[in-house]
């Protein structure tokens, strides 16, 4: 009997781990796990394109971003690191002037070294190329390391595309850029809000309907029940700043229809060509 019912059991247990979750756009409870705390595995439904074309790495922003780093970053090593750690303007500046990125300040009253320290497309290409092994800094020396020799040449670019995709989303905390406090908001489930797009990203919409289904999902692990009203605000708030601008739009993932002046609510938004060349889900 006892042989019976665990048998039985766990027939249940499979049966429950198989089911589609309608509240999850359908996925399974396996499925769900896996494209949520292992999304680059085999048994996730995520999966990247090996092979990108050239023209469709163009279009990404933060990729031709740590491209034109590395390259520099050859050209000129060793790099003398100050004694706070920075890079030297030198390299700074040159990085800050490709405007691969929008930053989000544009104060004309700033000197120029004031506006590159508080730069993030600086911030972030190093921070970026250090966790994902390309680049390292010894005796004060910052250089490319072997792995990062090896990405950066041409035939690589698709592998290097992939480093930096994966360090960017599982490795770098996305809080870091903003002061919207230490939690994880829009990075968890970043993978979730990627099917989202490519189930319904054909069709322009508005920022909500994603918000929306993200916040449905996973508001009850990702904010504090006590403060609700609070949460829902902030929760709003670093959705839009690290899912939209600093994750999607830095990807070239979305194509932004209309940018409106006062309720970022209204920004109407659909996926773009690069999703389609780099994003699969099975």
């Amino acid at each position: 009997m006892e042989r019976e019912n665990g048998h039985q059991n766990e027939m249940l247990e499979h049966l429950i781990q198989s089911m589609p979750l309608e509240e999850y756009e359908g996925f399974t409870f396996k499925e769900l796990h896996y494209l949520i705390y292992d999304p680059f595995s085999e048994n996730s439904p995520l999966s990247l394109n090996e092979a990108i074309d050239s023209e469709i790495l163009h279009k990404i922003p933060f990729f031709n971003l740590v491209n034109y780093f590395l390259n520099l970053v050859e050209q000129i090593q060793p790099i003398k690191i100050n004694s706070n750690g920075h890079l030297p303007l030198t390299i700074i500046k040159p990085v800050y002037d490709q405007h691969f990125i929008t930053e989000d300040f544009e104060d004309d009253h700033e000197t120029k070294i004031v506006r590159h320290s508080r730069s993030l497309s600086v911030k972030n290409v190093r921070f970026i190329t250090d966790l994902a092994g390309l680049t390292i800094t010894n005796n004060r020396e910052f250089t490319l390391t072997q792995k990062g020799e090896k990405f950066k040449a041409n035939e690589n670019r698709s592998k290097l595309f992939t480093e930096i995709f994966k360090t960017y989303t599982t490795k770098f905390k996305w809080s870091f850029n903003d002061n919207l406090g230490n939690n994880n908001i829009g990075q968890f489930g970043f993978s979730y809000l990627l099917n989202l797009i490519y189930k319904y990203g054909e069709v322009p919409r508005d920022l909500r309907f994603y918000l929306d289904k993200y916040y449905q999902a996973f508001n009850s692990l990702l904010v504090n029940p006590d403060a609700i009203e609070f949460h829902k605000d902030l929760f709003h708030r670093c959705f839009i700043l690290r899912s939209i601008h600093r994750f999607l739009n830095w990807f070239g993932l979305i194509n932004i229809i209309n940018e409106p002046i006062s309720n970022q609510m209204d920004y109407i938004i659909e996926k773009s060509d690069v999703f389609d060349a780099l994003i699969r889900f099975d």
